[in-house]
């Protein structure tokens, strides 16, 4: 793993645009309705999939869960 290294959001056009996500990048959406996030990230899953990475999701909101249990995601709450 190279810090430099080109990372896919699963989205070709979107990847152009921002030139790709890197290792170590924090990525903040604002959104304004669940569902068009929720497909979003699960863009981003297939992608991190194919590139066999290691996911891991931070869930702080009080909203439904954007993704089910799965064991191939570490899944960490955190009460804000």
């Amino acid at each position: 793993m190279n810090l430099h290294d080109k990372i896919s959001t699963g989205l070709k056009a979107f990847d152009q645009v921002i030139d790709y996500l890197r290792y170590g990048d924090n990525v903040v959406w604002q959104v304004d309705s669940l569902p068009g996030y929720k497909e979003m990230v699960s863009y981003f899953i297939g992608a991190a999939e194919n590139q066999n990475m290691r996911l891991v999701y931070i869930r702080f909101a009080n909203h439904e869960p954007i993704l089910g249990s799965r064991k191939d995601i570490n899944i960490y709450h955190v009460d804000a």
